[in-house]
């Protein structure tokens, strides 16, 4: 197609767990573009793998002057403001140079942000303003508002240069992000994570347990007329609540019923809570609050849940996992409930959710197992699985018994 680009900004950057991602925006060059490019199915290209070193420049640094310098080439030019004392402009140009500074400054200690070039005509809009000083910044004329703490000794520059010649080079074809995430041999695009993004969920406190007492009357608003139990999302998988003594309630009996945490409101059960909320309630669901009565319940586990490490090696594609290498999994079951009894790590050591076969989060509590599966026999995580750990119950069966007391009414 007789379409030209202009590239207007990219950068690539190393994932912590190996593979290089890189980004680039292009904007099409002459008018009337985009009928041409709604014809384009595809883009082929050479993605080569360019080493890069870095080069330091120190020099001393002269207080309320003009300081010019030349980098091999690549002109520095630091002037004062007129009237701040501790302001300065930094302007730098590579002149299409393969080198290119860090936007960063050592030895200096304050703020800095990114000033305009200062190009092009007045009545352009802030949005066009804005396309054409990243265009200008991309060949190379840089500027930068510096405001000091205090006077430095010196500043340095730090240049990043490419080596004379890739080390590796391929033919690539570009596809639109839909078609990549439906390929399951593809890795994932971005991590998604079994409780949500780690910094909202992370540092928060874990539940406080107590097996022999695990329901409390609620005192919320109601004067202790109903119950609610919290169990650790392992023991939930593990363990049994039920009412074993209690009067029934015009004609209903009592029992323990999962607390749905999209009752009240919407959500797309993307992520897993990592507890279990019980109410007391009776077997309709219609009747939660109780009055001048005694109930009896009882927790039930075959053994303490404990979580074990699985032996496991990353293969190649470490974000499929075969499901035969999990032992004692029910394809019938929820997609929460498998998830309670597993936990693949990635090699940060945050918990991966599941993908579903067309590469999206999967809606947790409605959806089973067998319908989660690629090619109906693997697993497709959220991630690179570093290792993986599973619920084990210990030798010893737990049973504790309580009776809650609700007060009659005033």
């Amino acid at each position: 197609m007789p379409v030209r680009f202009a590239n207007v900004g990219g950068f690539s950057l190393s994932d912590f767990d190996g593979p290089v991602r890189s980004w680039s925006s292009l904007l099409p060059l002459g008018w009337d573009q985009q009928a041409n490019l709604e014809q384009i199915h595809s883009y082929k290209a050479e993605v080569a793998l360019q080493p890069h070193y870095m080069q330091v420049h120190t020099f001393d640094w002269t207080p309320g002057q003009e300081q010019v310098h030349d980098l091999e080439g690549i002109d520095l030019r630091i002037t004062p403001v007129a009237g701040l004392a501790q302001v300065y402009k930094i302007e730098i140009n590579t002149h299409g140079s393969t080198r290119y500074p860090l936007h960063y400054f050592g030895g200096v200690e304050g703020r800095m942000q990114w000033q305009d070039v200062g190009l092009g005509p007045a009545w352009l809009t802030p949005g066009e303003r804005n396309l054409f000083n990243a265009y200008q910044q991309n060949k190379g004329s840089l500027s930068w508002r510096l405001e000091l703490d205090e006077q430095p000794e010196q500043i340095s520059v730090y240049l990043v240069l490419p080596e004379a010649q890739p080390s590796a080079r391929r033919e690539i074809t570009f596809i639109s992000p839909e078609v990549f995430a439906r390929d399951p041999e593809m890795p994932p695009l971005e991590q998604h994570y079994l409780f949500g993004p780690p910094w909202q969920y992370r540092g928060k406190t874990t539940l406080d347990f107590n097996p022999e007492q695990p329901a409390m009357l609620d005192e919320s608003g109601q004067s202790g007329q109903s119950a609610q139990a919290v169990l650790p999302g392992e023991w939930s998988v593990a363990c049994t609540l039920e009412v074993t003594d209690a009067e029934p309630v015009n004609g209903h009996a009592l029992e323990w019923r999962p607390v749905d945490e999209c009752r009240e409101q919407e959500c797309d059960n993307l992520y897993l809570h990592q507890q279990q909320a019980y109410e007391l309630a009776t077997d309709d669901g219609e009747q939660r609050y109780f009055y001048g009565r005694e109930v009896s319940s009882r927790l039930s586990c075959q053994g303490v849940p404990q979580w074990v490490e699985l032996a496991y090696s990353p293969a190649e594609q470490p974000w499929l996992i075969p499901l035969a290498a999990l032992p004692d999994v029910d394809r019938e079951q929820l997609v929460s409930e498998f998830l309670q009894r597993y936990r693949f790590y990635d090699a940060k050591g945050e918990v991966l959710g599941l993908f579903g076969p067309e590469g999206r989060a999967l809606p947790l509590n409605g959806t089973r197992l067998a319908d989660a599966l690629v090619d109906g026999d693997r697993l497709r995580l959220g991630g690179r699985v570093s290792r993986i750990t599973h619920v084990a119950l210990g030798a010893e069966p737990v049973i504790h018994d309580w009776t809650l007391s609700f007060p009659s009414l005033p």
